[in-house]
């Protein structure tokens, strides 16, 4: 009868274990599972993605808060506009590529922007 632990190590997949999804190294180099799609196995960046979005959908709501009874709205153009504000400021006060960011705060536009700044 096989114990937990043999029947753990025949379930790992050696393949997997030698191409790493992720690394905490910032050198550290990772197997990118593909694309946008099955047929274009190029890699897509959140970047990437929102830059698309911005250029297809830029006059259209992107997000969307209730402050003080009145809706505050942002398009795709203004919220990429506030994010590079953002990216922009991280590089003013000295944050270096790598370097890691916390954002203390509750769900509002605000954080998501933050977010998207911190890594552009």
């Amino acid at each position: 009868m096989a114990t937990r632990a043999e029947d753990t190590s025949e379930a790992v997949d050696t393949k997997e274990a030698t191409s790493p999804q992720w690394t905490v190294k910032p050198d550290g180099e990772i197997n990118i599972k593909g694309g946008s799609s099955e047929d274009d196995p190029t890699p897509v960046t959140i970047l990437d993605t929102l830059n698309d979005i911005v250029s297809q959908y830029g006059d259209r709501p992107a997000l969307k808060v209730k402050r003080g009874g009145e809706w505050k709205t942002w398009k795709y153009t203004q919220y990429h506009a506030d994010v590079q504000r953002v990216a922009k400021s991280c590089i003013a006060i000295g944050l270096e590529p790598h370097y890691g960011v916390s954002i203390i705060g509750f769900n509002s536009p605000e954080w998501a922007m933050t977010f998207m700044g911190t890594i552009m």
